[in-house]
């Protein structure tokens, strides 16, 4: 029979990587640190903290939360790229910087050689919500209205140029339907701007806005991920609401800065890899409507290549501008 360490070590074997168990001593001693790009209490602060706690319990070494905010993730990236190369400061990415943002601002460093990927770790749905009062209870109804409305119809961003407001902006390049756009600043107000009947859907990450759902405050349409939400079964995706071609979601990747030893990036990976397998962490995950997204080291360069050209299209499609 076959153990399961003997099983651990042949995947592992299979991948490329050392079948050696991730150990502290393989790392820089001392704390290592996950730079967060965003603010304290969003998706991404409280992803990374599960992570965090998660590879301090199973390598015996501490992981921190570092928030380091600003100009659309651009500060913190900023930072981690100038870090020492040891595997001591990481960061916790979410990819809309690295395919939406260059499309929209200026990048203080070189997107394609600036870190060393340690690959995709998490995928987070976007969910698309209305008030409960408004009537809307799909994306069929939705589109009916608005273009039943002929232009009438407006929707609440998190700010011009994010991930929530570009999912919104694939869906009306899809549908065709005239929505006009609302800017606020995150999703917090853009929500309560539905629910103060101020504007009559928005786009938030599933994992902020579950609770409103769950009080029956916001009345959930669609999720924009191709595949439903864990928690939330019962309401289809976008592809399954007559747009086949819809896909997006909040990812996120753990990348180091360029010149990072290989030994410690494939170290890393293992270690990532086997944190997100264990079961209490997956049941947290699933808990938040995240799920386990492990992309390989190499092959992040290509989705960011392919995600970079989708969303830089739909930009200038729909002459997206961020004012600065």
């Amino acid at each position: 029979m076959i153990s399961r360490r003997e099983l651990s070590a042949a995947a592992l074997g299979s991948l490329g990587l050392s079948v050696a168990p991730a150990r502290a001593q393989d790392l820089p001693r001392g704390p290592v640190t996950l730079v967060v790009p965003w603010a304290p209490g969003g998706s991404a602060d409280s992803l990374s903290r599960l992570l965090a706690q998660q590879l301090s319990a199973d390598l015996g070494q501490s992981f921190v939360v570092e928030n380091r905010p600003g100009a659309s993730g651009l500060v913190g990236h900023s930072y981690v790229a100038r870090a020492r190369p040891d595997g001591s400061v990481l960061l916790f990415a979410a990819c809309a910087t690295f395919v939406m943002v260059p499309h929209l601002l200026p990048v203080p460093y070189d997107g394609d050689r600036a870190f060393a990927p340690i690959g995709t770790i998490l995928s987070n749905p976007l969910l698309f919500c209305a008030a409960p009062r408004s009537g809307i209870r799909d994306i069929q109804s939705l589109i009916a209205r608005a273009k039943a409305e002929q232009g009438k119809m407006s929707y609440g961003s998190a700010g011009a140029g994010s991930s929530t407001h570009l999912a919104i902006e694939l869906l009306l390049s899809m549908s065709g339907a005239p929505v006009t756009e609302v800017s606020y600043r995150g999703n917090a107000p853009a929500m309560q701007a539905v629910l103060a009947g101020e504007v009559a859907f928005t786009s938030v990450d599933a994992l902020v806005a579950l609770p409103f759902v769950r009080s029956g405050d916001l009345a959930p349409l669609a999720v924009s991920t191709t595949w439903r939400s864990p928690v939330l079964p019962e309401v289809p995706t976008v592809a399954e609401s007559g747009y086949p071609e819809y896909e997006c979601a909040t990812d996120f990747a753990l990348l180091a800065p360029a010149g990072t030893p290989a030994p410690v990036v494939a170290r890393l990976h293992a270690a990532v890899k086997t944190a997100l397998a264990k079961p209490e962490l997956q049941e947290k995950l699933t808990q938040q409507s995240v799920v386990a997204a492990i992309g390989e080291p190499q092959d992040f360069p290509t989705y960011v290549e392919r995600e970079s050209a989708k969303w830089g299209g739909l930009i200038r499609a729909r002459g997206i501008r961020v004012q600065q």
